[in-house]
């Protein structure tokens, strides 16, 4: 059972390490438009998000994960 949690996490946290990427690239950009790259990566990782499927002990971190997405979704908006 405890290699189930493992991998139901593991799809999780590698969605959230691909997001950080996302974020730090952002960043980087300061006030500049953001490229049609990192846009079509954003759009592919809410696709990913909203073909996980985890057992209802792990909706919680699903959840989060999704929230975290809108927010890095309205900033990419936001910058352009």
């Amino acid at each position: 059972m405890a290699l189930y949690g493992w991998g139901m996490q593991r799809r999780i946290f590698l969605i959230y390490g691909e997001l950080h990427w996302l974020e730090t690239q952002l960043e980087a950009l300061g006030h500049q438009p953001v490229p049609p790259e990192l846009k079509t990566r954003m759009k592919n990782l809410e696709e990913r998000t909203s073909r996980v499927k985890v057992s209802t002990k792990y909706i919680p971190m699903l959840y989060n994960l999704k929230d975290t997405l809108a927010h890095v979704r309205a900033r990419l908006i936001k910058q352009g």
